[in-house]
């Protein structure tokens, strides 16, 4: 799965965040998607079932990612029952 592609889904909840994102991304894209999966938990963004699905793809197996993707899940469980 192609980091960037998923970067670049991801900032379209978080468009403010775009410059600092890719500055971090040349370095090292697992920092800027953990970067981005907290950004979407702490202001409650709502994202769609596909993208929550491919980041769950792409964070299975990571330490590093799998807590925050943990999180963001949960939330998009919590407003997708607010939302009914």
């Amino acid at each position: 799965m192609d980091p960037l592609q998923l970067l670049n889904d991801m900032l379209s909840y978080q468009p403010d965040m775009e410059d600092v994102i890719h500055e971090i991304a040349e370095l090292d894209p697992s920092v800027a998607i953990r970067s981005l999966l907290d950004a979407l938990y702490d202001d409650r963004i709502q994202i769609s079932p596909d993208l929550l699905h491919r980041l769950g793809e792409y964070c299975d197996g990571s330490y590093y990612l799998e807590e925050s993707y943990r999180d963001l899940a949960e939330l998009q469980k919590e407003l997708a029952a607010d939302a009914a």
